[in-house]
């Protein structure tokens, strides 16, 4: 973690990455579709794992009658979510086996393809690096805290702040790494230095709530001074926010409504969103909060 300057900052705002920094939805969606490695070896791997649990053929055949056959990293990924919402049995194959899987089928892409892929395929709010660079100088501090996985926040990070736009400090979930060279897995740390790295499709969870509760610490920041800016309203994080009277702002663009719409729920629990791809919303709330 980055060194805090303990008390100096009016407060901080979080961004979740999936679906608000990145626009285009979930980190691993965009990178699967864009990894041209055979899906074959991955679906035979993943019959394996739940043949014995359900009918992985009979869903097989289903999903290609519906939206055409496998032959893409791609499709096997659309499979994987689709089996998950099509089953909806939480005990036989769940939101985690669905996170996994996502994961997996990512092994063998290098991490220089993670950042091409976002760069390149990606897309952040057109105004974010000014709106981010412009809240820091009100004094807020930047964090992205983020369940998708490091490098592809990573990636983001690094354009954003090529635009000039600020962030304090950027957390998710670390990847193993294959060493091509000295045939060893590591853990990954840098965009740079390991670049030629290939995912293993094994994820290093984090807890994200005990994250954002030691940042605060160190920081001196408490959570009514927390703005959170995330395409869902169903993260305990932003229950602590709204309990403690800080601000939440539901991010809802027309591209990150493509995984799940939530504007009623928004609607339902009070809380402001926006639907255009901008990040004028957190620059206004922002502004209001320190009193500008």
């Amino acid at each position: 973690m980055n060194v805090i300057r303990h008390g100096k900052y009016r407060g901080i705002a979080i961004l979740n990455h999936d679906g608000v920094l990145q626009m285009k939805s979930r980190s691993t969606t965009l990178l699967a579709g864009h990894h041209d490695g055979d899906p074959d070896p991955f679906l035979n791997e993943f019959k394996d794992e739940y043949g014995n649990r359900f009918s992985v053929e009979e869903y097989v055949k289903k999903f290609e009658k519906e939206h055409g056959p496998i032959q893409s990293i791609g499709d096997l990924g659309a499979l994987i979510t689709y089996i998950r919402h099509t089953m909806g049995k939480e005990d036989v194959y769940g939101r985690n086996d669905t996170v996994r899987w996502k994961n997996k089928i990512l092994r063998g892409l290098r991490i220089e393809d993670v950042e091409r892929i976002i760069r390149e395929h990606g897309l952040i709010p057109s105004d974010a690096p000014k709106v981010l660079k412009e809240i820091h100088n009100l004094g807020y501090l930047i964090l992205v805290a983020s369940n998708s996985i490091q490098p592809a926040v990573d990636a983001t990070g690094k354009e954003i702040k090529e635009k000039g736009g600020h962030i304090d400090y950027q957390k998710a979930n670390g990847v193993l790494l294959y060493t091509p060279q000295e045939r060893r897995i590591v853990e990954y740390s840098d965009l740079h230095s390991q670049k030629d790295y290939t995912l293993t499709g094994e994820v290093v969870r984090f807890d994200k709530g005990e994250f954002v509760d030691a940042y605060l610490r160190a920081a001196g920041i408490g959570y009514k001074s927390v703005i959170v800016v995330d395409d869902t309203p169903h993260d305990v994080l932003i229950k602590k926010v709204l309990k403690s009277g800080g601000k939440v702002l539901g991010f809802c663009s027309p591209e990150t409504i493509k995984t799940a719409d939530y504007r009623r729920n928004f609607r339902d629990m009070g809380i402001p969103y926006t639907e255009e791809p901008s990040f004028g919303i957190l620059y206004e709330a922002a502004k209001e909060m320190a009193g500008k």
